[in-house]
């Protein structure tokens, strides 16, 4: 059945050299959108905020809603804003009733001006994804139930520009351990490995519905590995944590971190860390789980755990909203790695971020 490459045509929402823009949101995402319009000759009348903390960044000023004129409102509107927290179609909506009628949706400035962005997680134009339509139909065949399958038609469509209410859409079952997880471990004492683990505070979910035998956290970030290593002190948690990344070799490179759940492996970083492979970490040591959420490297940890998944099919939770290609390349790897697995999709936070693939041995 093939689902994906006759989109319906959605008119883009290009910005003109010359015009002057607001930009909704001074943040991190809003910030690099204004330097990248700057660059093309764009001008930026301000930025927006509903609660501004200050009056001016990169020299323009913040100003609120009350504060726009009636012809401050004719100019286009960015959204400048592009994280989890904040649902797309409420910021849009937002928008609309302060007047503004030409609003400019991120993957509208992701297409128009690509790569100057930088890395803005699963944020690609739509050519993008239609040039991957074959990926795309191959993955919705191999998911398994309705429910997967209907949310990989929406985040597509989503990230299209083509379903906007999709940004405050959730699915109702937790994160990592649900319905699809929790049956298959039957209770017994589990291995876990968390590739991301944080603060620690996946341990402390699955600490609260199953019984733990061994838990290995790994998390390079030292911030949150110090804040790691505090809550399972404190809260008497299991696990050994481990201030490393994971990657498909063992090697030194560098890091961005200080970003909380940010953190990310970045040739710019601003530190160092070390990784190693899970297979070469294991050594042939039994693992009944691992969920990774590793900022974009989760297909390099995968292809250093080959041996692991191919003796002990572990059920995986894997973040897949990374990086726009998450969507098919992991499910792809895992088929070429061990073919005995079965595919689910679930969406937990807005705007397509904490989106899920779980892989479910068949056996």
């Amino acid at each position: 059945m093939s689902i994906f490459g006759k989109w319906p045509h959605r008119d883009k929402n290009f910005i003109n050299f010359g015009e002057s823009v607001w930009i909704f949101g001074a943040g991190k995402f809003g910030r690099s959108v204004a330097n990248v319009i700057l660059a093309q000759g764009i001008k930026v009348n301000g930025f927006i905020q509903t609660s501004p903390t200050s009056s001016h960044l990169l020299g323009f000023p913040i100003i609120t809603w009350n504060d726009l004129s009636k012809s401050d409102r004719r100019a286009p509107l960015i959204i400048g804003i592009f994280n989890r927290d904040s649902p797309l179609d409420k910021l849009v909506t937002i928008a609309k009733n302060s007047g503004f009628e030409r609003i400019i949706l991120p993957w509208d400035i992701s297409e128009q001006f690509g790569s100057n962005l930088g890395w803005n997680y699963w944020l690609a134009g739509s050519n993008f994804l239609r040039s991957y339509s074959k990926d795309l139909n191959w993955l919705y065949e191999r998911l398994q139930d309705d429910v997967s399958r209907n949310c990989l038609e929406r985040v597509v469509n989503f990230r299209l520009g083509l379903d906007l209410n999709y940004a405050s859409f959730r699915h109702k079952s937790k994160q990592y351990f649900n319905e699809l997880t929790i049956p298959k471990l039957k209770g017994k004492k589990l291995d876990f490995l968390d590739g991301g683990a944080f603060n620690g505070d996946t341990l402390e979910q699955l600490f609260k519905i199953t019984k733990i035998h061994q838990a290995w956290l790994f998390e390079p970030d030292m911030q949150n590995f110090k804040n790691m290593v505090a809550k399972l002190n404190r809260d008497k948690l299991p696990g050994y944590c481990l201030p490393l990344g994971l990657s498909n070799c063992n090697e030194n490179i560098k890091f961005l971190g200080g970003t909380g759940e940010g953190a990310h492996i970045d040739r710019n970083g601003n530190d160092h860390i070390t990784t190693v492979s899970i297979d070469d970490f294991l050594s042939g040591q039994k693992v009944d789980l691992v969920k990774l959420d590793i900022e974009g490297s989760e297909i390099r940890a995968l292809k250093g755990a080959i041996k692991t998944i191919s003796n002990f099919k572990p059920i995986l939770a894997l973040s897949c909203y990374h990086l726009p290609t998450d969507l098919w390349t992991l499910p792809r790897l895992i088929d070429k790695i061990c073919k005995g697995y079965n595919f689910y999709l679930l969406q937990h936070y807005n705007n397509s971020f904490d989106l899920v693939l779980y892989g479910i041995p068949s056996e």
